[in-house]
């Protein structure tokens, strides 16, 4: 990957930014370099040519010594009030803290700042998500009491922050299961949702030791104080999923899910759950949750389980009872122990039932992982999806400067891609490695570059906006020598704690957010540079990038939607019935095609073989000859009289309209 050519901002606006950030903002990096870089930069067009980032801005309003936050989980962003709100947690087995922050890069209160300071010894957190309202929600497990899931209003405005959570518990106090004990209830990082009513709507999936303390699936809980055994609002159970022909409910192991509040074609809202399901050690199948075969949706209307749920299946063969081992989606384990639960889901649906996911190829080799975005179907009276299109695929391991998958020391086949987010407006964001050094004998990788990516949907074009690692960029420091300029460290692949996620692109599609890694504490070679001159070289950030305006080339866009008409109609928002590679709207428009039924269909398509039938009804009937009549002795083809088709509207029209009335072609 080419290094970017930075333009930098003043000094003056680089300075404004620090000092709110030294001054206003909760400081735990020692150092207080966070908040003193931002750079302008031009991401660079990775592939296609309908438009480009004029430019994008780059902060770092989160770094810390790696020695007080080992560890972070994946960073959430959102567009709150038009301005960028995220978050980003810290966490570690040992005694050092475990932080939830909030973070924002619009003005100088924003940087920097952490809005609470979980116990040293008693929370490992991750954020499930930041909603446009900008409650923040997260799981916060380990604690010496409860478990639990927690969320909290967010602010950039109230420095300094509280030394303790204060946050709302989605479950109340007290109550079994969540406590840590043997059996007790598993508590994955949820999803969150504002309903109409503007009550809080939680998604997470249980897993128990059978105690009953949970529903065993997929569950749905409001607003706090919920008993996790009994106030699920609406639950997807591991038994009576769909299963391919073979295995058993026992073996299904559920993804974490995601929520959206999808716009139907109609205008109406409504909520809509996302999740994985896959099997675990079955006689077909395997790889569980970390690579579910296909994804259910479902909206929130009714508490029935799979009944109305529409299906994306990683084969894409229209049978839920066979699946191919060799395809399937990546995600991550959602409940038990390890890091599993504390990674956000690697898929994500947006507010047009979009859903963004990577598939598996093992049929290939090296395995492929690609990055698919599918398009909903709805039903006749437009309130519901039953399906999904076929995939539209934004980009792909071994193209686009990604390298291809490779099998390490274990054995195990290893992703260049991290987890993908979507966005209302349709664009697509993931990371992926654009450069490795590899061990010859072991096949692990000892070094890499690792870029974040955009998709634009409308104009199918691949764009790098920063990269991390190696070849990575670099970001000047305001201060100059204060702190010294800050190499990205590289971004993080596969399915770890910190890669990026399905929140790592904001709704709106305008903000990103990603944690990158510097280097391992006290090691003198490895990682990049936070204090030169002091003992400090390994650091933890978090990036934020607002991505500025996206100007459009679009050479074809005939029904002026802002989207490339091939594009159009690959996505399904646009029909083609004529195949001619032009929306069928514009065929209409601009009088290629007839309609005289005024369906939006051109007549070509839907008008059957009926002879004397003039407007393409299916009836010969008084229309038919009221239209011979009105077009008598014209040459008007277009809707009108000339059903014999030789160019004008005489004798042998009226005659062959009289020969069939009465006819139903229907």
């Amino acid at each position: 990957m080419m290094i970017k050519d930075f333009g930098r901002l003043s000094a003056a606006a680089g300075i404004v930014l620090a000092a709110g950030s030294t001054v206003f903002a909760v400081d735990y990096d020692v150092t207080g370099q966070a908040g003193q870089y931002a750079e302008v930069v031009v991401p660079t067009v990775v592939r296609g040519a309908g438009g480009s980032f004029a430019d994008a801005t780059i902060y770092v309003p989160y770094l810390i010594d790696a020695d007080q936050g080992p560890l972070q989980n994946s960073a959430v962003v959102q567009s709150v009030g038009g301005s960028l709100l995220g978050g980003v947690t810290t966490f570690s087995s040992d005694i050092f803290p475990k932080w939830v922050a909030a973070i924002g890069t619009v003005d100088a209160p924003q940087s920097n700042n952490s809005f609470v300071l979980e116990g040293a010894a008693n929370r490992s957190n991750s954020f499930g998500t930041m909603l446009t309202d900008g409650t923040g929600l997260w799981r916060a497990n380990f604690a010496t009491g409860q478990n639990n899931l927690e969320y909290e209003a967010m602010t950039l405005t109230n420095d300094p922050a509280p030394t303790t959570s204060g946050a709302n518990l989605v479950f109340g106090p007290g109550f079994a299961g969540i406590d840590g004990t043997a059996g007790s209830v598993f508590l994955g990082t949820p999803a969150g949702l504002r309903g109409l009513k503007g009550e809080l709507i939680v998604g997470v999936t249980n897993f128990d030791g059978f105690t009953g303390q949970v529903p065993r699936g997929v569950n749905i809980f409001l607003d706090s104080g919920n008993n996790p055994a009994t106030d699920a609002a609406f639950s997807w159970l591991q038994t009576g999923t769909p299963v391919p022909a073979g295995e058993s409910d026992s073996g299904v192991r559920q993804t974490q899910p995601d929520l959206a509040m999808v716009t139907t074609p109609l205008g109406a809202q409504q909520a809509y759950i996302c999740f994985g399901v896959g099997i675990s050690g079955g006689a077909v199948m395997n790889g569980g949750a970390d690579e579910p075969f296909y994804f259910a949706v479902d909206r929130l209307d009714a508490n029935d389980g799979y009944t109305n749920a529409a299906y994306i299946e990683a084969d894409n063969d229209g049978d839920m009872n066979t699946a191919n081992n060799a395809l399937k989606f990546v995600d991550h384990t959602a409940t038990g122990g390890g890091t599993g639960p504390f990674v956000n889901s690697q898929f994500a649906m947006n507010n047009l039932g979009q859903v963004a996911a990577i598939l598996r190829d093992e049929t290939v080799s090296p395995n492929a992982y690609i990055v698919n975005v599918y398009t909903p179907v709805w039903n006749a009276a437009m309130d519901r999806i039953v399906g999904y299109t076929g995939p539209v695929e934004a980009a792909r391991s071994g193209q686009d400067t990604i390298i291809d998958s490779w099998v390490d020391s274990t054995g195990a086949t290893v992703s260049p891609l991290s987890g993908v987010s979507i966005s209302d407006n349709g664009r697509v964001a993931f990371a992926a490695i654009t450069d490795a050094t590899f061990d010859a004998g072991t096949g692990d990788i000892l070094n890499r570059t690792t870029d974040l990516f955009v998709w634009d949907e409308g104009t199918n074009t691949l764009h790098s906006i920063i990269g991390g690692g190696q070849n990575g960029d670099t970001l000047s420091d305001a201060f100059g020598p204060d702190g010294g300029d800050l190499a990205i460290g590289p971004f993080t692949f596969d399915v770890d704690s910190d890669n990026f996620n399905r929140e790592g692109l904001s709704d709106n599609g305008e903000y990103l957010a990603i944690t990158f890694r510097n280097g391992v504490e006290n090691d003198p070679i490895d990682g990049g540079i936070l204090n030169p001159g002091g003992t400090e070289n390994a650091v933890r950030g978090t990036l934020t990038v607002d991505l500025g305006e996206f100007e459009t080339m679009i050479e074809n866009d005939c029904n002026n939607n802002g989207t490339e008409d091939a594009i159009d109609i690959a996505m399904g928002t646009s029909e083609d019935c004529n195949n001619n590679g032009v929306p069928d709207e514009c065929d209409i428009a601009d009088m290629t095609s007839e309609d005289c039924n005024m369906n939006g269909v051109p007549d070509e398509c839907d008008r059957i073989d009926c002879p004397g039938d003039t407007n393409g009804d299916g009836l010969v009937n008084f229309d038919d000859l009221n239209n011979v009549l009105g077009s008598w002795n014209t040459m008007d083809n277009l809707c009108g009289g000339d059903v014999t088709g030789e160019g004008s509207v005489n004798f042998d029209d009226l005659n062959l309209v009289l020969a069939n009335w009465g006819n139903d072609c229907n």
